[in-house]
């Protein structure tokens, strides 16, 4: 139930915002703006509207999208009766083309400016500080896959495509769908490395920042590792006969175990070896944490928040429209690269956490103002692709052709909004 109150929570303010920036940019240029909906109000359905000066806003029965209707503009409303009558100096239609497309983009520069608003947010008030790169001197754990590519274990990730590295996280480059080039330190010595596009998440495979010892600093309660005995200060030496000398090595033999339903752990206590024997399933989650030795931190000032707010923006739009040319290009499958309203529930998760939560809002968003650049005739993209069209001909399109083409652009749509729900019934 959390999960879905979530999903509605995010989506309708999302969807608020989104169709807030088309009305502000409409009234703006005293447009005539008719109906402000939020949610779908399907056959006239709303649970809930009021009429302020010439405009009716209401709330839509099903929570998917919302509309601003502008007079003389062919929307989701499908009115066709204005466009039969000449156009009024209110109406969409009257204004001049730049006019139109910036009322169009309104909803998208909405959406981009509340991504950036909400990550930097989630960084001063939420994060408030940071492990600076100069701390982590043990360098990287680099697994199978990332010594493929060249990396050693102990590389010191300097620079990842030409940026320095001065967080931690800025360690890892989050477009897996684009080549990565790696600067690093290694005993000294400056060593550069390429890291060809992968098209699935698998950083965690390449390395991470877990070359420290594996000393539990804290057991969850009922989890595998109590019940098996585990105790915080254990250091975990081996598992299932395979050394471990860092914590990336309880990751990657854990990973690498398939077939055994118990896990038998060597770990220093006090000085001396003990052996414990834990039961686990196919998730191979132990359920203890472990954290990184390291004491310095470094907090967000306002202005870095900003900075990094921005940064984390315009990495999550390169990796979506890197995603996007990706799945349509046939790189990635497009059944486990699309969701719909119930993935995005579970990915809001069954409780609430407000910086989880405002992360993924803020994803959203920046997604939101992606696709609906998309050239699909009932998106904000189609709208405007037809607005540079009647520009270049030097004439508006019949209201027939342009009720045809709106119709078209709905039914694929609502024809995608099927499929991913359908989709995450399938992989749910």
């Amino acid at each position: 139930m959390l999960m879905i109150i979530q999903l509605i929570l995010g989506l309708g303010l999302l969807v608020f915002l989104h169709e807030l920036g088309h009305f502000l940019f409409a009234r703006l240029f005293g447009m005539r703006v008719e109906k402000f909906v939020i949610f779908m109000d399907i056959f006239d359905f709303k649970l809930f509207k009021f009429t302020k000066g010439e405009t009716e806003y209401s709330i839509g029965w099903l929570p998917i999208g919302g509309y601003v209707k502008i007079a003389g503009m062919v929307d989701e409303s499908m009115d066709k009766e204005q466009l039969k009558e000449e156009p009024k100096p209110d109406e969409f239609r009257s204004f001049a083309a730049w006019k139109r497309i910036i009322v169009l983009l309104g909803g998208v520069i909405v959406n981009l400016i509340v991504g950036l608003v909400i990550f930097t947010c989630v960084i001063y008030f939420g994060e408030k500080e940071y492990v600076p790169a100069s701390a982590m001197t043990e360098g990287m754990y680099v697994y199978e896959e990332g010594e493929a590519f060249g990396l050693e274990t102990g590389d010191r990730i300097t620079h990842v495509n030409g940026d320095e590295v001065v967080r931690i996280q800025d360690s890892y480059n989050k477009n897996i769908f684009a080549e990565t080039a790696l600067t690093v330190d290694r005993n000294g010595e400056t060593v550069d490395i390429v890291i060809p596009p992968t098209y699935k998440n698998r950083d965690i495979l390449l390395y991470a920042a877990a070359n420290y010892e594996a000393v539990v600093d804290s057991v969850l309660p009922s989890s595998a590792a109590e019940k098996g005995g585990l105790l915080a200060g254990d250091k975990i030496t081996a598992i299932n006969n395979y050394e471990v000398e860092a914590f990336g090595d309880v990751k990657n033999i854990l990973f690498n175990i398939t077939d055994a339903d118990t896990l038998d752990l060597e770990v220093m206590r006090n000085g001396q070896l003990n052996s414990l024997t834990c039961f686990t399933d196919s998730t191979r989650a132990l359920g203890f944490m472990v954290v990184p030795p390291v004491k310095a931190t470094e907090p967000y000032g306002f202005g870095s928040s900003i900075a990094y707010g921005y940064k984390e923006s315009i990495d999550m739009l390169n990796v979506n429209i890197a995603g996007l040319a990706a799945l349509f290009t046939g790189k990635i499958e497009f059944t486990k690269s699309v969701t719909g309203p119930i993935g995005i529930a579970k990915i809001y998760g069954s409780d609430f956490e407000a910086m989880r939560f405002w992360r993924i809002t803020a994803l959203i968003s920046l997604i939101l103002a992606i696709t609906n650049l998309i050239p699909i005739p009932a998106l904000d993209g189609g709208q405007i692709v037809i607005i540079i069209a009647e520009t270049i001909i030097g004439r508006e399109l019949s209201y027939r052709v342009k009720m045809i083409v709106q119709i078209v652009g709905i039914v694929l749509v609502l024809g995608l909004m099927l499929f991913t729900v359908v989709n995450d019934i399938i992989n749910f």
